[in-house]
């Protein structure tokens, strides 16, 4: 149409005594369909191409959806996470962590930036910023969690060894002010 809706269309036959009587036609606007259609297959495409783990799980911590970013950080394949719980990836120290941030999530609320450790595959503790959002059904009522974990091990350990040197660089300034205060 030209006023930029989709129109599908079809038609019936009608037969009396296996003679064409006549056809119908009907149109019905799939406009808002094909819309949402192409929303979901560019989201799709987005959380597929994401370096960051992006992982669906429902309020018993199951998960429902585990990308390629997520199998890359944590080694574990989609096929190995959909359907096991989320607890999988935190370690015993950390476990009290899913139940709050469940209780959150419950009551609609976002978790930003939160900095954890979690599990990879091979046992592997990573130091990982997650952002929690709640996902809502159709009718606001929440039945899940999106996920979006970014690996921060490398930055961690910059930081680290950043903060080492840096007490390093005061201790040596203090032993060469002791020096030079014994000297003067």
């Amino acid at each position: 149409m030209k006023d930029g809706r989709i129109l599908e269309r079809s038609s019936k036959v009608l037969t009396v005594e296996e003679q064409v009587a006549g056809r119908v036609w009907s149109f019905r606007d799939v406009t808002e369909r094909r819309l949402a259609e192409t929303t979901s297959h560019r989201l799709s495409a987005i959380v597929a191409s994401s370096d960051d783990a992006i992982v669906g799980k429902d309020l018993n911590s199951l998960i429902t959806s585990w990308n390629s970013g997520a199998e890359r950080i944590f080694g574990f394949t989609a096929e190995e996470m959909i359907g096991k719980s989320i607890m999988r990836l935190i370690p015993e120290d950390r476990r009290e962590e899913e139940r709050e941030i469940l209780f959150r999530i419950r009551r609609g609320e976002r978790i930003d930036h939160f900095e954890t450790i979690r599990l990879a595959k091979n046992g592997r503790r990573l130091n990982v910023s997650v952002t929690i959002s709640p996902i809502k059904d159709s009718n606001g009522r929440v039945v899940g969690a999106s996920k979006v974990a970014r690996d921060i091990t490398g930055r961690k350990k910059s930081e680290q060894a950043l903060k080492e040197a840096m007490q390093q660089a005061e201790s040596a300034n203090r032993e060469r002010l002791q020096l030079l205060e014994r000297g003067a």
